[in-house]
């Protein structure tokens, strides 16, 4: 029943709050506005990357209502940031919403991409993103998080 709900579409500038929001209210590893604003993330920040083609990124609906969102930097094929709103998890949406952002890269001419996430087997990430095919890369960045990449064939 939830497919017949369920639409991916290409982000906009007017999605990016609903995206703050969202990813303040995963189940792992959420991080709130005031938190991303420390780090940079604001809706300013991120919507002159979007309207500028630096960032590129994919939103997930259910009932017309944004409950996830993937994004990547077009220019180093970095997958950004996926995350879904914690009552919609195991749905399908962030699956989906990593394999259009990947194939959206692919078709920049990315032969392979990367991500940095979580090293720890006990965060559903872990074996999220290595299910689907990315391999460790063996290392980190400065925050601890593993690098993985995904070649595409």
């Amino acid at each position: 029943m939830i497919s017949e709900l369920k639409k991916i579409r290409q982000a906009e500038i007017e999605d990016l709050p609903r995206c703050i929001q969202i990813r303040g209210q995963t189940k792992d590893n959420p991080i709130s506005a005031t938190r991303l604003q420390s780090m940079g993330i604001t809706l300013k920040s991120w919507s002159e990357l979007l309207a500028n083609n630096q960032i590129i990124g994919f939103v997930g609906l259910c009932e017309g209502v944004i409950v996830g969102f993937c994004f990547a930097d077009i220019h180093s094929g970095e997958v950004l940031v996926l995350a879904v709103e914690k009552d919609f998890d195991g749905l399908g949406f962030g699956k989906e919403l990593l394999q259009k952002t990947s194939e959206k890269l692919k078709g920049h001419g990315f032969q392979k991409i990367w991500l940095a996430a979580t090293p720890e087997p006990k965060f559903r990430a872990y074996g999220f993103y290595r299910h689907l095919g990315w391999k460790s890369t063996n290392t980190y960045d400065k925050y601890g998080d593993e690098i993985l990449e995904l070649k595409f064939i």
